[in-house]
């Protein structure tokens, strides 16, 4: 499964949201923001384990991700986007680590 926030999307950059999920093996997320320039990927079991599943409204039983935290930047008195800290274990610059753990 891939997730893809596009630069421009209206509010946080790393909100996935919205996604049908149950624990299966060998199933990765891989999960990019353009406007953070950051890709996460995460095991199926992580995700469970890290994203919110939805208790009631048009979503109910669907889950959710919110990979980034927001700090005003002092100098400029703006918002900035960062990962936050629980998710910095996976970022990810390529896909080595399917690979590694596929062979």
């Amino acid at each position: 499964m891939a997730g893809i926030r596009d630069e421009d999307v209206q509010g946080d950059g790393g909100l996935f949201a919205a996604i049908p999920h149950e624990l299966r093996n060998n199933y990765w997320f891989v999960f990019y923001s353009e406007r953070m320039d950051t890709m996460w990927i995460m095991k199926s079991n992580e995700f469970c384990d890290e994203s919110n599943k939805n208790k009631k409204g048009k979503n109910e039983g669907l889950r959710s991700i919110w990979f980034n935290g927001k700090k005003k930047v002092k100098s400029t008195g703006e918002m900035s986007e960062h990962v936050h800290p629980r998710f910095q274990k996976y970022v990810a610059l390529n896909f080595q680590r399917i690979a590694d753990l596929d062979t």
